[in-house]
């Protein structure tokens, strides 16, 4: 079976040519064929498919002319993302007259949004220019949360004593939510806390949690009173822009008798209709008193959605009475009998009720689930049809879907158009013609699968008078319970003649804002509502002109006039003379891709306006309409709109190292996360495993393409290792994005297989001698002077190496954001220029480093130190991708880390694939960044975004040994520069430096920033994933223990108290012994 997402059955442009001037019509002509193709179904909606899960939908394709063969040459999808629509067959690529075939169109949902788009296939079928178009739609996704275990129930806890209680948070449903605060009401007991958060990014909030996706919490209980308390865990998060609420029940006792009822839910899963099923729950008492429930008191919940279809059974006669400390059960049935077929929800069908002298948990509420084994119909619409206008003898079709949100099989057994008033002029009423659907014709039973629909065309033909309302009714018999008969009232209004409408859907289209180098497409509908034929001639997309400061939005020509759009186009435009019968659509496609704009305002985001115009005569009066309708002699407003701007890439970390893992057992999760630090969308478009083993697998990874706000979150993923065999393994991940200069970041991975479970790993704690300098300077038009000043004073900054002992790295890196071979780049990626950067032995002068000129076009339009800074100390920047080279050749033409050797971001450094700073940046070594500027920064990001960035270089228990330092203007008296607020800013959140700009000499805030100050690390990463309860430490041989240091939980670590009794000392050593957990994935 042949399973396709695209198919071309070669042919070729001319052979295209010939098939279609052998089947024309035209006097020369010898022979005239008349191929013919028709398609059933007309439209293909999907329902609600949740993501994960299939749906199929079958295509009958018909030649129904009299002579020649139909050739089919492609088959694709316009509008509609192959991740998630493909399609199987056809059967066959030619038919004869009277032939059939079929092709199945299968969906398969990846994201929550809804799709609309078009089966397009080409063939050699004249009058039907060549394509055939069928409209494809399916609904959008919802997110729900579950907590587990609900009720969050503590028991019963001596006074004086807490207990912890993991809690686990799972999206059941088929969109994601983005979880924003977690708390206790405030209105609860305050004996509960919540006193960790885990998820796969950290601990930090907001996180996005997809379909099937969990995440964690720890809530402790410390009673203070002989009483039962409570409270309520609320969820707040946003589901489709709109903010939700979960609220989950937490409880706790003293003492007492504590009911436990398993299992905690009856799911009866499928039932056939009208037949029942059991189930058994049994009560145990796990407190410490005696348990006592009255007969009455195990119930079904009055509130059940299936109150009078439920009933408990072999419920005891006599009070119960469960001891304490005692194996003792009662037992008794729940009855389910499957009644009415009802839609899959997810909800619960009801509770059972049991209440007990277990104050807390009093009553107790069991959850019921059950589905009937029966089909559920849906119309849409369903409560009237409306057929519009209709002219003399002109038809107009509307559409009627029939959907089965049942698992059953729907059967239709009569369809019927009834009751038509009046009904002296004949049929006016008729059904579109389906052959696989033969109830329309009275042939059969018309059948729906399971979550399956149906579409049914409706016509209707005016063989009355000029005016007048015409109504009749659609009328079905099927199988479905509670829906035997199904009416549904249909309306026509006549009119005098036959109107062309022609209009456009939507009205107005927003691209928002879009990455320069990767355009980005909408679908359009050209739309005839009227009662008569239209003529399409013309569709032209005006220039409305735009640009940084706004305008042009409603400054148009009039339509079909001015300049065309250099931004705008549009795909799949219907030839001029093609016909739109009423109620027809053509659907096409608009492209925005904004041309980059250069000059002085490159960097800022620049907004384009076009107006979308278009002719149509009508095919009655002959007399044109241009839409849309502008007044004469005026300006129009602007129906197509969208932004330009740069997309920027950073990753952290720059690679991932498992480290040693037993062999059979999944590594820790590392977290990949990918920053956008431009003023434009950036989308992630692929994940992929380059040369690995199935060793080496993602988690998490959200449905792509994924867009990244630019200053916004960073989206995060993970990465998990589990070794097949001993010795080591390594591989690279590639992360591809709308990054015009590095549209692929090669993360490498790294890890080995041991049969060992203890571990040892050893450490040696930081001697401050090793930094790294990072100095970003402002190379724009004013600063020729201020480079001059930076240079003269590194002698006082340089002297002050002993304090490092000789153990350097310092590099220099322009402001410029604009230049994508200059951005982040040591030298501003300047080869000729050496070193790359300062060490000890390097050779080199930092005056000519500091010297990067005076760039008076770039660096003026825009000086962005903190984005430049961070490309600087990210991927691909920072990336070693491990692999040897000789040559740059080498790098662009390995595809494990350049796929496009033209779009290669790693050049070959010391021998070495890697990014421009490859080298630079030491994980043990202390990070001092210095930036120089006269300007304000103009980053596009907010200024926590790059705090947030910087302090994870480090490591946020590390946050000591990464300080932001700025020689700026300080505001009050400097005169000759603006005021660097956001530097200064970030100066304060990093504990940093900073000194004025207009000083005559650098030499005392250099002075200050050379003295590095010894900050010890505090956290110290393990090898492989530990079991808390076998950690040992020791330093310097000593045992250290708990609470000196701590183990983190979510980054599988070790954290010492920088107070505590072996908090370790510059040089010192550090020895942790593990036993190693074994997590199966």
């Amino acid at each position: 079976m042949n399973r396709l997402r695209a198919v071309t059955f070669g042919l070729t442009i001319a052979a295209l040519f010939v098939m279609t001037t052998q089947g024309c019509s035209c006097k020369n002509a010898s022979v005239v064929e008349d191929r013919n193709l028709s398609f059933n179904p007309t439209t293909l909606s999907f329902a609600r498919v949740p993501i994960g899960n299939t749906s199929r939908q079958t295509v009958t394709l018909t030649h129904v002319g009299t002579s020649g063969t139909i050739e089919f040459a492609t088959i694709s999808f316009e509008g509609l993302s192959t991740d998630e629509f493909s399609f199987e067959g056809p059967g066959s690529m030619t038919l004869e007259p009277g032939d059939s075939t079929t092709l199945t169109v299968i969906y398969s949902p990846v994201d929550s949004n809804a799709d609309n788009g078009h089966l397009v296939i080409r063939h050699n079928v004249v009058q039907l220019n060549n394509v055939t178009r069928i409209p494809v739609s399916a609904l959008g996704q919802v997110a729900e949360l579950i907590a587990n275990p609900h009720p969050i129930d503590f028991g019963h806890v001596h006074v004086g004593d807490s207990k912890d209680l993991d809690v686990i948070l799972t999206n059941v449903g088929s969109d994601a939510v983005n979880i924003t605060n977690i708390g206790l009401r405030i209105d609860g007991s305050p004996d509960f806390e919540i006193t960790a958060i885990s998820h796969k990014n950290g601990d930090k909030l907001p996180v996005e949690l997809m379909p099937g996706e969990d995440m964690g919490l720890v809530i402790n209980y410390k009673p203070a009173g002989d009483i039962c308390e409570a409270s309520v865990l609320q969820v707040v998060g946003d589901k489709k822009g709109a903010k939700s609420y979960w609220n989950f029940s937490v409880q706790g006792c003293q003492v007492g008798p504590r009911i436990v009822i398993t299992p905690g839910v009856i799911d009866f899963d499928w039932v056939s209709l009208d037949e029942t099923a059991e189930g058994t729950l049994h009560i145990t008492n796990a407190g410490n008193a005696p348990l006592e429930i009255q007969p009455n008191d195990i119930q079904i919940f009055p509130g059940s959605l299936e109150l009078e279809n439920l009933a408990v059974s072999n419920v005891p006669t006599e009070p119960i009475i469960i001891p304490d400390e005692s194996d003792a059960s009662v037992a008794f049935k729940v009855q389910w009998t499957a009644k009415t077929p009802r839609p899959d929800d997810g909800a619960p069908i009801g509770h059972v009720s049991v209440a007990s002298n277990d104050a807390a948990h009093s009553p107790t509420m069991i959850p019921i689930y059950g589905k009937v084994e029966a089909p559920l119909l849906i119309t849409v619409p369903n409560d009237m049809i409306n057929m519009g206008y209709g002219a003399k003898n002109v038809p107009v079709q509307r559409q009627l879907t029939l959907i089965n949100e049942g698992h059953g099989l729907a059967k239709i057994y009569t369809m019927e158009i009834v009751d038509a008033s009046p009904n002296i002029y004949g049929e006016e009423f008729t059904f579109g013609h389906d052959s696989t659907f033969p109830v329309l014709q009275g042939q059969g039973e018309g059948l729906i699968p399971g979550f399956e629909q149906k579409s049914v065309t409706i016509f209707f033909t005016n063989k009355g008078p000029d005016t007048g309302k015409v109504t009749a009714t659609l009328r079905m018999t099927t199988n479905v319970k509670g829906k035997e008969t199904i009416e549904i009232p249909i309306v026509a209004q006549r009119v005098s003649s036959p109107v062309c409408r022609i209009g456009i859907l939507p009205a107005t289209m927003n691209f928002g804002t879009v990455a320069y180098g990767f355009p980005e497409s909408q679908r359009l509908f050209l739309a005839n509502d009227g009662s008569g034929d239209c003529i399409f001639r013309e569709l032209r997309i005006s220039d409305c002109g735009g640009g940084i400061f706004g305008g042009g939005a409603n400054s148009c020509p009039q339509p079909l006039t001015g300049n065309a759009s250099q931004a705008f186009s549009v795909q799949g435009i219907p030839a001029p003379g093609t016909v739109l019968t009423p109620g027809q659509r053509v659907s096409m496609t608009v492209t925005f891709n904004p041309p980059k704009q250069g000059g002085l305002f490159a960097g800022l985001l620049s907004n384009y306006y076009g107006l979308l115009g278009i002719k149509a005569d009508d095919a009655t009066t002959r007399q044109p309409t241009i839409i849309p309708a502008c007044p004469a002699g005026s300006t129009c407003a602007a129906n197509l709109r969208g932004a330009g701007g740069i997309a920027k890439v950073s990753v952290l970390p720059a690679e991932v190292n498992f480290g040693v893992n037993t062999i059979g057992c999944c590594s820790q999760t590392h977290s990949v996360c990918i920053y956008n630090s431009g003023n434009a969308p950036l989308k992630l478009t692929d994940i992929v495993f380059k040369g690995c083993t199935p060793e080496f697998k993602s988690v998490n990874v959200p449905a792509l393409p994924r867009a990244i706000l630019g200053g916004g979150n960073p989206l995060c993923f993970q990465t998990q290792y589990k070794p097949l065999d001993e010795g080591p393994d390594a591989c690279n991940l590639q992360i591809s994005v709308t990054d015009r200069e590095n549209p692929i970041v090669v993360i490498p991975l790294r890890g080995e297989g041991t049969y060992e479970t203890e571990q040892i790993d050893e450490f040696k704690q930081v001697s401050g001698k090793e930094v790294d300098i990072l100095f970003v300077i402002d190379d724009s038009g004013s600063m020729c002077d201020k480079q001059e000043v930076l240079s003269k004073s590194f002698s006082d900054f340089i002297q002050h190496a002993d304090v490092w002992e000789n153990e350097y790295h310092i590099g220099v890196v322009s402001v410029n954001v604009l230049d994508d071979k200059v951005i982040g780049r040591l030298n501003a990626g300047n080869a000729s220029k050496t070193p790359r950067y300062l060490t000890p032995t390097s050779g080199g002068n930092f005056s000519q480093l500091v010297n990067l000129g005076c760039n008076t076009t770039d660096s003026d339009q825009q000086e962005a130190g903190l984005q430049a800074a961070q490309a600087a100390l990210s991927a691909p920047n920072t990336t070693d991708t491990g692999i040897s080279c000789s040559s740059d050749t080498q790098c662009r033409n390995d595809p494990n880390i350049c796929p496009d050797p033209n779009k290669c971001g790693y050049t070959c450094i010391d021998g070495t694939c890697g990014g421009w700073n490859r080298g630079f940046l030491r994980d043990d070594a202390q990070l001092e960044v210095v930036a120089l500027a006269d300007e304000e920064d103009q980053s596009a990001a907010g200024i926590d975004f790059y705090t947030d960035f910087l302090k994870n270089i480090k490591g946020w228990y590390n946050v000591g040994m990464m300080h932001f330092n700025a020689i700026v203007g300080t505001g009050g008296t400097d005169q000759c520069a603006d005021h660097g607020r956001r530097y200064l800013e970030v100066v304060r959140q990093t504990d940093g430096l900073s000194g004025s700009i207009c000083e005559s000499t650098f030499a005392p805030i250099m002075n200050e920033i050379g003295t590095v100050t010894f900050v010890p690390k505090v956290q110290f990463f393990l090898s492989r994933l530990a079991d808390p309860a076998s950690i040992e430490v020791k330093v310097n041989g000593v045992e250290c223990k708990s609470p000196a240091w701590s183990y983190d939980v979510g980054s599988n670590s070790i954290v010492f108290d920088e107070d505590g009794s072996c908090m370790p000392q510059a040089e010192d050593q550090i020895w942790v012994k593990y036993q190693t957990l074994c997590i199966k994935c």
